[in-house]
């Protein structure tokens, strides 16, 4: 089985966790499972680059294709069958209610939810 770790583009500070974490499973899994990985094209920032965070998971080869950290929406369009998606803070539901937050809600909860299987921690 070929897995892919598909990750966010690493940022100058802060939100490394997620990589430290998964770089370890690698690791981990070296000689029983093909784990590579693969990193978004784009930070996480506008419209633009969001669209092409998701172009670019959906193209990426492999039987599984695994999205980890904070661009849960890059599961968008990749096929269901073959999606994992690990969600890993949901802070934002401490943020008052309005246009913001739903669509927050929706682009990283209920999309990737329908898309894939999602596991919460």
């Amino acid at each position: 089985m070929r897995v892919v770790h598909y990750q966010r583009r690493p940022r100058a500070v802060l939100n490394h966790s997620i990589e430290q974490s998964f770089a370890l499973v690698r690791e981990a899994l070296v000689g029983r499972v093909d784990v590579t990985l693969a990193v978004a094209p784009h930070e996480s920032r506008g419209i633009r680059d969001r669209l092409a965070i998701v172009a670019d998971a959906a193209r990426q080869p492999g039987d599984l294709v695994h999205v980890l950290g904070d661009i849960t929406f890059a599961a968008a369009r990749t096929a269901p069958a073959r999606t994992i998606v690990t969600v890993l803070d949901t802070v934002h539901e401490t943020w008052p209610s309005g246009l913001e937050r739903a669509v927050i809600e929706w682009l990283w909860l209920d999309v990737p939810a329908r898309r894939g299987v999602t596991f919460v921690a």
